[in-house]
């Protein structure tokens, strides 16, 4: 049977000394008439590891309740199959729910002088002020019933919790080594620095360097402790990566929370340990760092491109496998420019301009960039014939006279931060104009207007004059004059009206290219293949099918079958000529009658033998077709092959054209 009394010293016994009522006092005093714990660890409990699913541990030390310091010297098992640790007894049956574990004292003046007991309430118990809770332990209500988690407050009532004393700071003159057992909570001032420390679970810090932080969720996908993240559209923490203005580094993990605690705690300036480092990178003392691009929650002293954020400054070395104590100083995601080199052209366009698209969505730039061009030959600045920025930012086409110029390029954002976006070209009105009743572009395509406003300033490249062009009942606006104006053909944009994006390639039934494409031709007799897609399992859209070979399937050609027949022939009488040559003998005991039958005298020849002339010529002959040997067919196969074929499908020719 086990034992509610843990191994104890008291401060005080009732009646143990004579002043005991004056200690008595001195300890309400420190305690301001309140119940609890000296410090985090004080009779903190824990699982018991050789059997966990049913016995915890409490451990040593400082309590006070009802003014009388406790002090529980070693750790004290408590089991909960055995009914003797429970206050109101035996817990059979068991049940699922939050039992308690309390300390249970009550000062009497008595002798012998009470003692301090460790028990269990169960979840009908009452919890009154005769006890002081150490630990909620939740049972499982699935028999055999295991302990499933343990809190340090009733989830269901928040107002009953582990209570700790409320004393003031300690001073030393310089800050001691760190003990987690006494200083984990303790608050310090250090005279030789003119400093408060705050004793955390693995270490004293600066109370004012801890620098600003929230409570945020950060139980959520891949994010750990000392990582850097984001705050995403639900307010939960995000790995950062510099990959996008979206998902740059707002804080640094210092907590992670649970199910139960809800939100953890992220700092969102100051001094942070435990942060992770790329890898393959090494961090040395002072070096400047950035979030990495590649690996999300990590930092770098490497500057990424195109997208940036300088996140702090290293106070510690570091590598993939040691993270590193750093200032965290998070600044605004920045864009750095793009470099690159154009050496082959497509075009040439209507103008008779060679061009090329360069892609510049990861830039931070809509209505305007920075741009340098250099002859690749000789490195001299130039200056195209023209540049243009399409789709609100995301491309810049830029066209030159000639095909056989190599240039090298650098581009740059025209603003800080911010996603691209924003509009461009034909305007926002809603009204329309009246339409022309019988307009002709020429080569553009059009027969009519946009919705209001739409005129000359909303298009670009070259004007063609109007001549052609019957008024009718539009309404004069400036953009279209009598014979002399103009009119403006090539690339433009229409309000509300979603285009082709440059650079995408498409399938014609045109033999020449269309208007606003390029005809590509280094593709020729090949075939299309449709996938699903890389995301859905398939090959990947826009690649190169494969390699693969078309055979044949095994086969055999049949033979219709006949109904079961025979086969016949015509009558043939065989003639003297067709039949081998022979000869007829005749045998006779009296032969006068032959002997004149073959032209001799009454002779008696007994039992002689004559013969006749030989007759038949042996010559060969037929009987046409013959019958067969009963009822059959000529059913059946060749039996199975595959023969090389030169075969191919039926097809239609396509030419793969790409929007300029």
């Amino acid at each position: 049977m086990a034992s509610t009394i843990p191994t104890q010293n008291r401060v005080i016994d009732p009646f143990a000394s004579y002043n005991s009522n004056v200690v008595n006092q001195m300890c309400h005093v420190v305690t301001q008439n309140s119940d609890g714990l000296l410090i985090t660890n004080s009779l903190q409990v824990t699982l018991d590891s050789t059997s966990p699913t049913t016995t915890v541990i409490v451990s040593p030390g400082f309590a006070i309740k009802d003014d009388v310091l406790i002090n529980i010297t070693s750790n004290h098992i408590v089991d909960f199959t055995d009914g003797d640790n429970y206050a109101s007894g035996a817990p059979l049956p068991m049940t699922g729910g939050y039992y308690y574990i309390v300390l249970e004292y009550v000062y009497i003046k008595s002798r012998p002088a009470p003692q301090a007991h460790i028990k269990i309430l169960k979840p009908t118990d009452s919890f009154t002020s005769r006890y002081l809770l150490l630990k909620v332990v939740e049972i499982s209500a699935v028999s055999p019933h295991p302990i499933t988690a343990l809190y340090d407050y009733d989830p269901s009532h928040l107002t009953i919790k582990r209570e700790y004393i409320k004393y003031y700071a300690g001073t030393e003159v310089r800050l001691p080594t760190h003990v987690q057992l006494t200083d984990q909570s303790r608050i310090v001032y250090e005279l030789d620095r003119n400093k408060y420390y705050f004793g955390y679970s693995d270490g004293w810090r600066e109370l004012s360097a801890g620098g600003i932080s929230v409570d945020i969720n950060t139980d959520t996908t891949g994010v750990e402790l000392g990582m850097l993240c984001y705050v995403d559209s639900n307010g939960n923490a995000a790995p950062a990566i510099a990959t996008c203005f979206e998902s740059g580094a707002d804080l640094a993990v210092l907590s992670i929370g649970t199910a139960v605690s809800g939100k953890g705690r992220g700092s969102v300036a100051g001094f942070v340990e435990g942060v992770p480092v790329e890898t393959g990178i090494g961090i040395n003392i002072g070096d400047l760092l950035y979030l990495s691009a590649t690996e999300a929650g990590k930092v770098t002293n490497i500057k990424t491109a195109s997208i940036f954020q300088v996140v702090g400054r290293a106070l510690t070395a570091g590598s993939q496998t040691t993270p590193v104590d750093i200032i965290f100083s998070p600044k605004i995601v920045l864009c750095t420019g793009i470099e690159g080199q154009i050496s082959s052209w497509d075009g040439p366009d209507g103008v008779g301009n060679f061009y090329s698209l360069i892609d510049v969505s990861n830039l931070d730039g809509t209505n305007a960039f920075d741009c340098h061009w250099f002859d690749n030959s000789d490195h001299t600045e130039i200056s195209p014939a023209e540049v243009q920025i399409l789709n609100n930012g995301a491309h810049i086409k830029v066209s030159m006279p000639v095909n056989t110029v190599t240039v090298d390029y650098v581009i740059l954002s025209a603003s800080s931060a911010g996603g691209a976006g924003g509009g461009g070209g034909g305007g926002s009105g809603i009204t329309d104009h009246s339409l022309l009743s019988s307009l002709d572009y020429a080569s553009s395509g059009h027969t009519g207007f946009a919705p209001s406003p739409h005129g000359n300033g909303h298009h670009s490249e070259t004007y063609i004059t109007t001549s052609g062009v019957t008024y009718g009942a539009l309404d004069a606006n400036g953009d279209v004059g009598n014979g002399a104006g103009q009119l403006a053909i090539g690339n433009h944009t229409h309000p509300g009206y979603v285009d082709i994006p440059a650079g995408e390639v498409i399938l014609f039934e045109s033999d020449t290219a269309v208007i606003g494409y390029t005809l590509l031709t280094t593709q020729d007799d090949a075939v299309v293949y449709i996938t699903k897609g890389s995301g859905s399992g398939g090959e990947v859209g826009g690649t190169q099918k494969a390699g693969s070979t078309w055979s044949q399937l095994a086969h055999d050609h049949s033979i219709p079958s006949e109904p079961d027949h025979f086969h016949t022939g015509g009558d043939h009488v065989l003639t003297v000529s067709e039949m081998p040559s022979h000869r007829h003998g005749i045998t006779s005991g009296y032969s006068y009658a032959i002997s004149y039958a073959i032209g001799g005298g009454r002779t008696d020849l007994g039992t002689t033998t004559k013969y006749t002339h030989y007759e038949g010529g042996g010559n060969a002959h037929n009987h046409g077709a013959t019958s067969s040997d009963g009822l059959h067919n000529h059913g059946g196969g060749t039996g199975l092959n595959a023969t090389v074929s030169s075969w191919r499908p039926f097809g239609y020719n396509y030419t793969r054209q790409q929007r300029i």
